[in-house]
């Protein structure tokens, strides 16, 4: 299947579900594929995307009514990560502020601003590499920090 073929069947589905929530992870879901089908150039890469996303349109057939979008696209974006590091926007911005958090943990409760603004920091720094690099998203996800 195509990627095209995918948006169409996710916006075939978000019109036809009475669940709010799957219709609002639909239309994440259908902006995602949007920007990663402008993103993503390489021929081998389109075609490892597409054959994740079969697999994903068959778990909508099997599973029908009791389908839930958000674990889907859980799955997409941890597949993206890890097979092609792409990122969601302020991922390591995040994760740095929460490494800096624990740090409060080992080194006292005085150091919980200087880690969190540390971690975020540094955190801001990659996500803007990750730019840089084209591997950063600018669908906004901001409940899939993966």
């Amino acid at each position: 299947m195509k990627i095209n073929d995918i948006i169409n069947y996710l916006t075939e589905f978000r019109k036809n579900t009475k669940s709010i929530k799957n219709q609002k992870y639909s239309e994440k879901f259908i902006r995602l594929l949007n920007e990663i089908e402008i993103k993503v150039v390489d021929p081998n890469q389109i075609q490892r995307i597409e054959t994740e996303l079969k697999l994903l349109v068959e778990n909508f057939e099997i599973e029908k009514e009791n389908i839930q979008v958000k674990k889907e696209l859980k799955k997409f974006i941890q597949f993206l990560k890890s097979e092609f590091k792409i990122t969601i926007p302020y991922y390591y911005t995040q994760l740095g502020a929460l490494v800096g958090l624990i740090a409060t943990i080992f080194f006292g409760f005085l150091s919980l601003f200087i880690g969190l603004i540390a971690g975020a920091a540094i955190g801001f720094f990659f996500d803007e590499r990750a730019k840089k690099e084209g591997r950063k998203l600018n669908t906004e996800l901001n409940e899939f920090l993966c």
